[in-house]
């Protein structure tokens, strides 16, 4: 029997993408937090994710910066300036912006790699159905990107098993799954949706020995 579950989040999602660049159309200031990017080159740019691991890069002449994004609407991003051991500085019009892997993050994967990347998927043929059997005994997280390594939410991810998972699409698509999770966090969830279900079994219980003794009464009467 399929099950739809929804686990805790055990890390971010990193997002990615091929050529996104642009430059800024507003000077900013070493506190400006908002700056707005070529309306030409908005589409460039993946959607931002609510918890995800969004970087840019600032750079011009000598000056470079990274900063983390927060929001994305239209061509305006809003960010968290100076991020790995970056500085935050004053950037003219024309500078340029840009998405792209750092090595810092590829220390981060390798992490997650080692600790908490249990099983990648790799869908070579589009597909708007991915089956994926895992074999790994537990219900992992799943952070799906296409191709061009940009962040994709599934219509629908359904846990068939422990061992075994589907994800749907409005679209047909071909790209990567990663299964992420925390066995410690796996444990709790198990334990806790187990002591839930006996509660409600309990309940059940109760409930069905009062309607016994209704129905008992009621025919005595």
């Amino acid at each position: 029997m399929a099950r739809d579950i929804i686990l805790e989040k055990c890390c971010s999602p990193f997002i990615f993408a091929n050529s996104a660049v642009s430059t800024l159309q507003t000077s900013i200031s070493p506190i400006d937090t908002v700056f707005l990017i070529d309306v030409n080159d908005v589409d460039k740019f993946p959607k931002f994710i609510e918890g995800s691991e969004y970087y840019l890069s600032l750079s011009y002449k000598e000056k470079y910066e990274i900063v983390k994004v927060t929001n994305f609407q239209d061509n305006r991003f809003t960010v968290i300036r100076g991020q790995y051991q970056t500085n935050p500085n004053y950037f003219p019009v024309g500078t340029r912006v840009e998405l792209k892997i750092l090595g810092e993050f590829l220390e981060r994967i390798q992490k997650i790699g080692i600790y908490s990347v249990s099983y990648l998927h790799i869908q070579n043929v589009p597909s708007n159905k991915w089956r994926i059997v895992h074999k790994l005994n537990f219900y992992p997280n799943v952070y799906v990107y296409n191709n061009n390594l940009r962040l994709v939410q599934p219509k629908k991810i359904t846990y068939v098993s422990s061992n075994e998972i589907k994800i749907e699409f409005e679209n047909s698509e071909s790209g990567y799954a990663f299964l992420v999770c925390d066995p410690l966090k796996v444990y709790n969830y198990v334990t806790e949706i187990q002591d839930k279900i006996q509660a409600l079994n309990s309940a059940v219980q109760s409930i069905e020995s009062l309607l016994e003794k209704i129905e008992n009464l009621l025919s005595s009467s």
